[in-house]
């Protein structure tokens, strides 16, 4: 049936005029001919703006697109460079844009207008990590002096808050701003699966009117949130700062705008509550499918059914065109204060902005951070990608300016499992980073996502650089604890608790080690949520050690006159074994093996994250991580092999210098090792995530899983004793990268005897 309307539409591609009635402009509609829906079948429909408000002019463009569909010969992506001689501009971006997924530098675009100083500068730069809700936020804006309740930058919540990254360069010069923006395929894919949820909860489950604008306006990943953007109802729970005072940088929008707001809300609700009854039961009698009566695995298959039929309707994809038009019109005011640019598709790709005036500034930017529920329906917040700013700012608590970058970005979440990876987006962080800030809670101090954050600056090397702030010390209370002093001794076991799982997997040297290092680059800091008082001796005394030790951390190292010396006749055990740490886990998560607690996963995540691999170059999705995964568990594996060479030279070199040593050859590794998992995960098998993810139909899930399965086995091969070609090929790559990293980290490798004749 595929193959006849494949070959049906090869001879009808054509495309058609479609307005944006919010900004007036005329846009193409048409199926490409190159592009795939969610079912395997030809035929993406794609909708872009042609930037003309003349309607001839606009079909004029539509004729020229459509002599383009017709000949099937300038199909290839190659071809390009001919187009352009051939067609308008707009015609070309229309057809050959987004034909590969492509991975935006957002970190080079901002440095290209605020460049990050550095140590050469005698700047450090601190990065902030910890779980949502630990205060990693509050004491960002405790160490650039803004003013809660009336500044609100950045925004603060017990909730998920931060989802984009943030720098602030604490500077002499002007304030200044740029802000990127996530390309406009990824927000029209979180509006896909925004809508999607919400026509699921309605034709599978007969969620009412709350829960499906529940799953419309906030995306499962909680990155996403359409309610920020285009509002609420007035019946649904909104949002609040923490902040007990209502205050804000920005005003809140007027009865008259929240009403219009939430008649066209409504009007997008019930369309997608038509679109989910107009399809349910016509799916449901093809099937014989009943509600009542089905197992779990029928609903599972109805629901991915529908999902495959709705996302192949047309009135389906015109509501996503509204609703993203609706999004885009939100850029207009930063037409006017500003630079804004835009990409090839006409979607804003970054803005800047320069002003003298503190308060300008601070309204100005909060829009683009605020998470405030009275401007819900006015906010660019999800759209964000990435903040840097640049000005005076200046801890209230301090006399002078410390010579400061602070970068802060998304919470580490609150994973149940220590062992779990941290994200690729954190770890190739840690290389640009002086400081590694730990920011916890110590009222529960150092759970499972710290302590997988310590285990993964341990095995990359980076564990010097860490410090330890906890917040909320003055929550820390309990009848056997009668002064500071104590309270302290109590977090600290925490401390305690977590290098003893780094003693198990490193040794109690290394556990040593760094217990010394952070114990006087640990800080306890009170009430931090509200301006800090003259009284409060000890939080103040806290606070500016905590800057001091950032500052601290560009002096030069001592100098390490230790060489470590390798051989490699235990490596391939411990290859061995870290390829079982990734595999296995993840064999049971894909429901092809069992492993510890290891849950399997739904069907509707592993799609989620194969998509976000094939199409839009992220490699994870939520907490499946395989890339992180991969970089774990080889990380830790080789860093031991690391710390245990075959000999030291000299022999009596001290215990801080050796480590110095063994940290410099784990960070080289790991710069290396991010390179090969992204390679091997992900860029050498877009084609096998692209096919994953087309997957559809009875089976769909098993076969996708084996693909999966199947990426994995070519990226770490299970090894056995017996010789194996690609296990082998596997092992050879590990150490070339291990030896390119004892090398250039200041160690040696033992050179085998050759064999004598």
């Amino acid at each position: 049936m595929w193959n006849n309307m494949e070959q049906h539409m090869k001879s009808t591609f054509k495309s058609s005029l479609s307005k944006d009635n919010n900004r007036g402009s005329w846009c193409v509609i048409f199926r490409h001919p190159l592009k795939q829906n969610d079912d395997g079948s030809t035929g993406r429909r794609v909708r872009r703006g042609l930037g003309t408000t003349d309607k001839g002019e606009a079909q004029a463009l539509v004729e020229q697109l459509n002599n383009l569909l017709a000949d099937e010969e300038m199909w290839n992506p190659s071809l390009r460079e001919k187009a352009a001689t051939i067609y308008p501009e707009q015609i070309v971006r229309a057809f050959y844009d987004d034909l590969a997924p492509g991975v935006q530098d957002h970190w080079s675009v901002r440095n290209e207008f605020i460049p990050l100083p550095g140590k050469e500068d005698g700047y450090a730069k601190a990065l902030l990590l910890g779980t949502t809700g630990a205060g990693k936020t509050t004491l960002l804006r405790q160490c650039i002096g803004t003013k809660p309740p009336k500044e609100r930058f950045p925004s603060t919540s017990t909730a998920k808050t931060t989802v984009c990254d943030i720098e602030i360069v604490l500077a002499d010069s002007p304030f200044k701003a740029v802000i990127t923006f996530f390309p406009r395929e990824l927000i029209r894919l979180y509006v896909e699966e925004c809508v999607t949820a919400a026509a699921v909860s309605r034709a599978c489950f007969k969620a009412d009117r709350n829960e499906v604008a529940r799953k419309f306006l906030e995306h499962s990943e909680q990155r996403f949130r359409l309610s920020y953007i285009l509002g609420t109802l007035q019946t649904e729970e909104e949002l609040e700062d923490e902040d007990d005072d209502k205050e804000d940088d920005l005003p809140g929008l007027s009865e008259a705008e929240r009403t219009k707001l939430e008649e066209k809300l409504v009007k997008y609700l019930e369309e997608i509550e038509a679109l989910a009854e107009a399809i349910a039961p016509e799916l449901a009698d093809e099937l014989t499918f009943s509600r009542e009566s089905s197992t779990n695995e029928d609903a599972d298959a109805f629901q991915q059914l529908f999902e495959s039929r709705i996302r192949l309707d047309d009135d389906f994809h015109d509501l996503l065109d509204r609703i993203m038009d609706d999004i885009e019109i939100r850029f207009a005011p930063l037409e006017k204060a500003g630079d804004l640019k835009q990409d090839r598709t006409g979607w804003p790709s970054c803005w800047q902005f320069q002003t003298g005036e503190r308060d300008d500034f601070i309204t100005t930017v909060s829009q683009f951070t605020s998470n405030y529920a009275p401007t819900f329906g006015r906010l660019l917040t999800p759209l964000v990608e990435g903040i840097r700013v640049s000005g005076p700012f200046k801890p209230n608590w301090s006399e002078s300016q410390p010579k400061l970058v602070l970068m802060d970005g998304e919470g580490l979440g609150h994973t149940p499992d220590s062992a779990s990876s941290i994200s690729t987006k954190v770890t190739k962080r840690f290389e640009l980073a002086d400081a590694i800030v730990l920011v916890d809670s110590a009222k529960q101090p150092m759970q499972a996502a710290p302590i997988a954050l310590l285990r993964s600056l341990v095995a990359s090397g980076h564990a010097s650089k860490l410090i330890i702030a906890f917040t909320h010390f003055d929550q820390v209370k309990a009848d056997n604890m009668r002064g500071t002093a104590e309270r302290k001794v109590h977090v600290r076991g925490s401390v305690d608790n977590a290098l003893a799982a780094i003693a198990k997997t490193w040794g109690l040297s290394a556990a040593n080690l760094l217990k010394r290092s952070i114990d006087p680059r640990t800080f306890f800091l009170a009430g931090i949520q509200s301006p800090i008082k003259e009284t409060a001796h000890h939080t103040r005394e806290q606070l500016q050690n905590f800057v001091d030790a950032i500052t601290a951390t560009i002096l030069p190292p001592p100098p390490t006159n230790v060489v470590p010396w390798y051989e490699f006749s235990d490596l391939w055990p411990r290859i061995q074994q870290a390829s079982r740490d990734f595999r296995q886990p993840w064999r049971a998560r894909l429901r092809l093996g069992y492993y510890q607690s290891v849950q399997p996963e739904h069907w509707t995540r592993i799609k989620a994250l194969t998509r976000r691999l094939a199409q839009f170059g992220r490699d994870e999705y939520m907490d499946l991580r395989p890339v992180a995964d991969f970089i774990a568990s080889l990380s830790i594996e080789i860093s031991r092999f690391i710390a245990n060479p075959s000999v030291w030279q000299p022999g009596h070199a001290p215990e801080e210098m050796r480590q110095a040593v063994v940290d410099k050859i784990s960070q080289e590794f790991s710069s290396r090792l991010h390179l090969l998992a992204q390679q091997k995960l992900f860029l050498e098998k877009l084609k096998v995530w692209t096919n994953a993810y087309d997957e559809s139909g009875t089976g769909s899930a098993s076969r996708r899983a084996r693909a999966i399965d199947g990426i994995y086995d070519d990226a770490a091969p299970l090894l056995s004793e017996s010789e194996n070609i690609r296990p082998a090929e596997f092992v050879k790559e590990i150490r070339k990268l291990l030896e390119e990293a004892i090398i250039a980290g200041g160690g040696q490798i033992v050179t085998p005897p050759q064999p004598t004749e």
